[in-house]
């Protein structure tokens, strides 16, 4: 019997490309692979309202501000609703220093108090939101500075800090004008909803006591994004807050983990962070918290696969 030999298969054909052509052919495959990822993402959340903490130090420096506007912007036209909060330590010390004002601090804070709020909200709503403003506009995006005050935006409390002076003595630091928000009125902020333009808020809230009150951007953005169920609560920072043991960021955490590695920040931090992650347990599906220094690292953490931030998820849904 005559054994039948197995029919050799064809090789594969293969296009030869030339040098230029290969070239351009791999750079076809990587953004090919850069849409199909973020495709997905685009589609889910399309119509989604994203809120965006920022620190005033990235403004300061005009790259960053640069690319987080162009970052905004390429959200927005995605489909999704940026609305975004910062705050103003940074340019509050700056313009200061430069007037030759003297002020005090407590934990690295302003302590805002009648003497300064004048000045204070002039910063905050004439110089920091519109230099926020002016980048995105600049980026062909269209953004308005909206202030906390404005239409009744943000309703806010007095905070009262106590500090332990010199005698080891409890007492109570001037700060009646700084504090935090209790009510936000969403109808303000829903019409952006079905524009074009994207809302900057200023950290000033109103209180029918005193003239303003000056809040920090995370206890803000936290407010907002619960207020209005958010898909996603954005904060950004100059650096990375969670990192593991070798030194490289957490990808992801549950929120009951995350409140537990905070414990070891100062009070202060610890405190904005526990109001940013409370938000994931019962109204925005995720937190994430980005470094500002990688670049576009807002598109990438929202739209990729790889997120270069950490993403806290809740653990409420689990019990």
């Amino acid at each position: 019997m005559k054994l039948l030999k197995p029919i050799p298969k064809k090789p594969k054909a293969r296009i030869k490309l030339d040098k230029g052509s290969a070239s351009k052919q791999r750079q076809y495959n990587q953004k090919f692979k850069v849409l199909s990822e973020a495709i997905p993402y685009v589609e889910l959340y399309n119509g989604q309202v994203v809120v965006i903490a920022i620190e005033d130090s990235i403004i300061a420096n005009n790259d960053q501000l640069k690319l987080f506007a162009e970052d905004v912007v390429l959200l927005k036209r995605a489909g999704i609703n940026p609305i975004i909060v910062h705050n103003a330590e940074h340019g509050l010390k700056n313009f200061f220093e430069r007037m030759k004002i003297t002020y005090e601090t407590h934990n690295g804070q302003i302590i805002v108090n009648k003497r300064n709020i004048e000045l204070v909200e002039m910063v905050c709503s004439a110089s920091v939101n519109k230099a926020i403003v002016t980048a995105i506009n600049d980026a062909e995006g269209m953004a308005i500075g909206i202030s906390g005050k404005d239409g009744k935006l943000i309703e806010a409390k007095k905070s009262k800090i106590i500090s332990r002076n010199k005698n080891n003595v409890d007492q109570i630091v001037d700060n009646t004008y700084a504090g935090d928000p209790i009510m936000i009125n969403p109808s303000i902020l829903a019409p952006f909803e079905e524009s074009e333009i994207i809302p900057v808020i200023s950290p000033i809230g109103y209180n029918e006591a005193v003239q303003a009150i000056y809040l920090e951007s995370i206890s803000i953005a936290s407010c907002i994004a619960s207020s209005i169920a958010a898909s996603k609560l954005i904060v950004m920072s100059n650096h990375n807050l969670f990192i593991d043991e070798e030194g490289k960021v957490i990808e992801e955490m549950a929120s009951n983990e995350a409140v537990k590695y905070i414990e070891k920040f100062d009070t202060h931090l610890a405190r904005k962070l526990q109001m940013a992650i409370s938000t994931v347990d019962y109204f925005s599906e995720t937190v994430h918290f980005v470094n500002s220094n990688i670049m576009h690292g807002l598109v990438f953490e929202i739209l990729s696969d790889e997120r270069p931030g950490t993403l806290v998820f809740s653990t409420v849904a689990e019990l």
